[in-house]
């Protein structure tokens, strides 16, 4: 009899085990799959920073398709540059559209930069404009940049200088260098705005301020150049000071009181692409660091409108 029982308590005894096993594994799984957003991108961010970017690829793969928007941009990047994943312009538009209809204002802008391209389907540059417009209408400065060229060149919109004008302030408050540089152009030349040779000054240095490395900068560079001849002594003084004030304004940094930004140290490449992205969600904050990982090719995208 005692036998039995005793039979008895060791198979109950095993089942409790075994239920409870199950119990922590099954636990353990549902831990897995309802890992925080915050886990999984950083896990992407170290298998990109290790090199292995099909791993980052298949983890923003697998959050994509969840519907997360974040991710479905950073799937539009490796899809477009060909990083993780063989290069596919269709794809790339795929992951860009879903992003841009949930919202998120960096897939808008990108959605436009390839109707605008032509990539991954037919070009066209009213849909361009179209998408283009809702990023910066969420304070995208590069969006806002690039309709600005839109307006100014009347391509996929009527041709507008004063739209042209506000759209290039907004993003060049923000300090993107191309709006900074078409600012001062604008001002130079007086279109649709008052001619104001200081204006232009502070809007050229600007541009060419921590660009060092990017096309924009020889540009801006040069445009200085050719409004300083045109300015008096005191006009220049007056143009970097009014500088050195915006810069300390919006970057907390001081800087040499000569106000010639051209004699400051600047950044390297690697952190100037940071610099440049993280104004960028550009209403700051929610930037995430991985897009660095990109910054490269895209802060260094030629306008695809006709220089102003």
């Amino acid at each position: 009899e005692y036998q039995k029982i005793f039979k008895v308590f060791i198979c109950t005894l095993l089942f409790v085990c075994l239920f409870g096993l199950a119990q922590t594994s099954c636990h353990l799984n549902l831990k897995q799959t309802a890992t925080p957003e915050s886990d999984w991108f950083y896990e992407a961010l170290n298998a990109e920073e290790r090199g292995n970017y099909k791993k980052s690829f298949e983890i923003f793969k697998s959050v994509a398709e969840k519907g997360g928007p974040e991710a479905q941009v950073r799937l539009g990047y490796m899809y477009d540059i060909g990083i993780g994943v063989t290069q596919d312009n269709t794809q790339a538009m795929k992951w860009f559209r879903k992003a841009a209809e949930q919202g998120e204002p960096e897939g808008q802008y990108n959605l436009g930069l390839m109707y605008g391209k032509g990539q991954g389907g037919t070009r066209d540059l009213s849909q361009a404009a179209n998408w283009l417009h809702k990023a910066a209408a969420q304070g995208y400065p590069a969006a806002q940049s690039d309709l600005g060229d839109m307006y100014s060149t009347g391509q996929g919109v009527t041709q507008d200088n004063t739209q042209a004008i506000n759209l290039y302030r907004k993003a060049a408050e923000q300090g993107d260098h191309k709006a900074q540089n078409n600012l001062g152009k604008m001002y130079a030349q007086g279109r649709e705005i008052t001619q104001d040779f200081v204006q232009a000054y502070i809007w050229f240095d600007l541009a060419a301020w921590k660009s060092e490395g990017e096309e924009i900068h020889t540009t801006a560079t040069h445009n200085r150049e050719i409004i300083s001849k045109k300015m008096t002594p005191d006009q220049i003084a007056e143009a970097q000071r009014r500088v050195r004030e915006w810069v300390n304004k919006h970057q907390k940094k001081q800087f040499h009181p000569s106000g010639n930004l051209e004699n400051q140290p600047r950044t390297t490449n690697s952190n100037l692409h940071q610099w440049y992205h993280l104004q960028a969600d550009r209403s700051d904050g929610n930037f995430s660091l991985s897009r660095t990982l990109f910054a490269s090719k895209y802060s260094q995208i030629k306008s695809l409108w006709s220089e102003v």
